[in-house]
This record gives structure tokens, sequence and C-alpha cells, in this order.
């Protein structure tokens, strides 16, 4: 029978973490097929370089954020002395949402550059970039809803 988790010993990576770090590492190698994908796109005469490449910077800065955030996955997450500045971590919900918009409209731009005629921009890697397009979609709809569930709870709090 294996032994239970000792928390004494102070590593903060757990099971989960592992999942999680298992989870970033895949989605950092899809988000770098995303990058070749568009850095291939320099020498494809049927695209818009422009979108291809503000494209290419977006997967570029969501590689670094991936490596940053598996690099921070053994940081404990939960510090009572930082519960102070909870305002400011309310901001990064606002920047999500706009990079995420960024994007999406970065890709309907690239996409609506090419026909479908164009063969070099037909690549099987275009569908990660339209999948991320969804996902990002997905995530915009429940930030939004989570900031209309934070700011109706706070205004229950006010009203009382």
């Amino acid at each position: 029978m294996p032994k239970p988790y000792n928390r004494s010993l102070g590593s903060a990576f757990t099971g989960d973490t592992f999942a999680q770090a298992l989870t970033i590492i895949a989605s950092m190698y899809l988000i770098y097929l995303s990058y070749q994908y568009l850095a291939g796109m320099k020498t494809c005469k049927c695209v818009n370089q422009k979108s291809a490449q503000r494209l290419k910077t977006l997967e570029l800065v969501l590689l670094v954020l991936s490596g940053i955030s598996l690099l921070l996955l053994g940081v404990p997450t939960f510090n009572p002395k930082l519960m102070k500045y909870k305002m400011v971590s309310m901001l990064i919900v606002p920047v999500v949402i706009l990079f995420y918009l960024y994007f999406i409209y970065n890709v309907n731009s690239f996409k609506n550059s090419f026909s479908n005629s164009c063969g070099c921009a037909m690549q099987w890697e275009r569908w990660i970039v339209y999948v991320q397009y969804g996902v990002y979609v997905f995530e915009i709809m429940l930030l939004i809803l989570l900031a209309l569930y934070v700011m109706m709870r706070w205004a229950m709090q006010i009203v009382r």
C-alpha cells in the first residue's frame, strides 16, 4: 500500500500539480506548432502578412506566459498578507479579456485574408489556431459571466 502524501516535507508539488504541468506542457506544444505554422506564412503570398505576424507575436506571448505559469506551479497561491491586493488581482480579468479579444480579431483577419485555394495556408496546423479561437471565445464568455456574478455579489453586500 502506498504511503500517503506527507505535507510536512514542504513540497508544493502534488498529483494535481503534475496534471496541471502536463496540461501546460501539452498546450505549449500546440502553441509552438501554431507559432511555427504562422512563421511559415512569411513565404506565403496569398496571406495578409500583417495579421500573420501579429498572430505569430501573440502566440509567442502565449508561449512565454505558459512557460512562466509552468515555473510558478510549485509556488503556493494563498498568502493572507496578499489578500489586501484583491482589487489589483481583479484587474487581471479585463487584461485577459482584452488580450483574447485582440487574438480573436487577428484570427478573423488572418482567416479572411486568404481563400480556400491558397495552398500554403491550408495546412492542418491552421486548425490549432481556429481551436484556440473557439476556446478564447468560450473563456471570454465565462470571464464575463464570472465578472457579472462577482459584481452582483458585491452589490448585494452593499445593499445589506
